[in-house]
């Protein structure tokens, strides 16, 4: 059994895993560059993009009509990667601000009541 084989036998394919990977690393390097970083963090992002990427890819390729087994594929793994680890950072930083008080969430559903506390 090759790594080909144990990829396949999680449900992922190896290219859309390895362009999420790079899209991780592509990440990484861009946040260091705005912000400190430590490894375990950008080592973090990077699996994350990999598995973002080797699921949710097939079912965007599904959305837009990406045909499977092809570049375009594995560009839109890459693109998947890179942002789905924003958008997860965005529901963790979403999390703590209902964490914070959740009555925000509430008050901002009301009719007539302008939303307690700032901005998520």
């Amino acid at each position: 059994m090759d790594i080909n084989d144990v990829i396949a036998s999680l449900g992922v394919k190896l290219s859309t895993a390895i362009a999420g990977v790079a899209g991780g690393v592509a990440r990484v390097v861009f946040m260091s560059q705005s912000n400190r970083m430590d490894w375990k963090r950008g080592l973090s992002l990077i699996v994350l993009g990999a598995i973002s990427a080797g699921y949710l890819t097939p079912l965007v390729g599904l959305a837009i009509t990406v045909p499977p087994d092809g570049a375009l594929e594995r560009a839109l793994g890459f693109v998947v990667g890179l942002l789905s680890m924003t958008l997860i950072e965005m529901m963790l930083r979403l999390a703590d601000w209902f964490r914070e008080d959740p009555r925000r969430l509430f008050d901002a559903f009301r009719p007539g009541r302008p939303p307690t506390g700032g901005q998520p």
